[in-house]
């Protein structure tokens, strides 16, 4: 049987992703080897958040994470933690000596690099937030909203979470119909998180391009843009009805791809082989998160090598620094973004 075609528009009506002759409302694919159905994937719609400004709000994110690393609650400096007593992490250096003069160069280019105090903080911050008991983690669960009355619940710091199956049917209406607003508008972008430095499920290769058996061989890559370039198709037919006619222009939504420097290149080049799975080349960023130092429990940087600090990508928090650094927070407000939706890569 033919199923896994790409989106394609019937003259009765559009066509679901991944089966032919199924009406885009249908939710559910009626065939049960197909990709949706091995994901247990149902359309249920897009829930979407107005943030008046965005770029605003990730630049005083990223300035409060930045300043003042080295100063502890009250201003004093941090000490006790992942420094020798002068403060340093020379250990590093040890066998400089020992090195050839490119060796050498570039793991002092690497040390010195390092925001010492920066590491410092974030190490002793890590440790003071970790509590154990009996050999448990103990978490703060996050703060479960209720939409059940008129008032719109209090934010609170941290984690937020809404249950959609609990949104009042009203409410969850008007949602829907923003985030369709806010997309067909072209306000809202995709974030995908790529920096993971996961080479034991691919055997070498980057998760995200690899055949993690479905039935379509598909790549996980390849799904999201396919269900980007699904989205643009539905929001595309959308405007064309409310409009009474064919729209002047092709809805296109941005996707921000954040890798690390190791697969970086890799996974550009399978965008560029692939043609970009559909979507337009304009349409997808690549950038790169930065690289942290990996440290013991005493917080000593640890050495891969003798002329190599051993280094790891900075994490999915690192997504804020990343993007003020690679300039993408000034291509979302260039594009007048106002939201954003953030993916891990293998969140199917």
């Amino acid at each position: 049987p033919r199923h896994h075609a790409a989106p394609t528009m019937g003259s009765t009506g559009s066509v679901h992703p991944c089966c032919e002759n199924v009406p885009t409302r249908d939710t559910r694919c009626p065939k049960v080897t197909c990709d949706f159905d091995a994901l247990h994937h149902n359309t249920v719609g897009s829930l979407g958040v107005d943030i008046p400004d965005v770029s605003e709000a990730v630049a005083q994110l990223a300035d409060t994470l930045a300043i003042q690393w080295g100063d502890g609650e009250n201003g004093e400096e941090d000490t006790g933690y992942g420094a020798n007593d002068d403060g340093t992490q020379d250990h590093v250096l040890t066998f400089l000596d020992e090195l050839d003069p490119e060796q050498r160069d570039q793991l002092e280019d690497d040390y010195h690099s390092v925001d010492m105090a920066q590491l410092q903080h974030a190490f002793r911050k890590g440790k003071q937030s970790l509590e154990i008991e009996n050999d448990f983690h103990r978490y703060r669960p996050p703060k479960e909203l209720s939409w059940e009355f008129k008032t719109d619940p209090k934010i609170h710091g941290a984690c937020n979470v809404t249950i959609a199956a609990d949104v009042r049917r009203g409410k969850f209406v008007t949602w829907s119909a923003m985030a369709l607003s806010e997309m067909t508008a072209e306000r809202v972008g995709v974030v995908l998180l790529c920096g993971g430095f996961d080479r034991v499920l691919g055997n070498g290769v980057f998760k995200g391009m690899i055949n993690v058996g479905l039935p379509s061989g598909k790549s996980i890559l390849q799904l999201y843009c396919e269900r980007m370039q699904r989205l643009c198709h539905t929001l595309q037919r959308r405007t064309e009805m409310l409009a009474v006619g064919r729209s002047s222009r092709a809805i296109s939504i941005p996707l921000y791809i954040m890798t690390n420097q190791w697969n970086h290149e890799e996974i550009k080049e399978f965008f560029e082989e692939n043609k970009f799975f559909g979507l337009l080349p304009t349409q997808v960023t690549f950038f790169t998160q930065a690289n942290m130092p990996c440290v013991d429990p005493k917080g000593m940087i640890l050495l891969q090598d003798r002329g190599y600090m051993a280094m790891y990508p900075s994490g999915n928090g690192g997504l804020f620094h990343a993007l003020v650094e690679n300039g993408i927070l000034s291509d979302m407000k260039t594009r007048d973004l106002r939201g954003m939706v953030v993916h891990n890569c293998d969140n199917l």
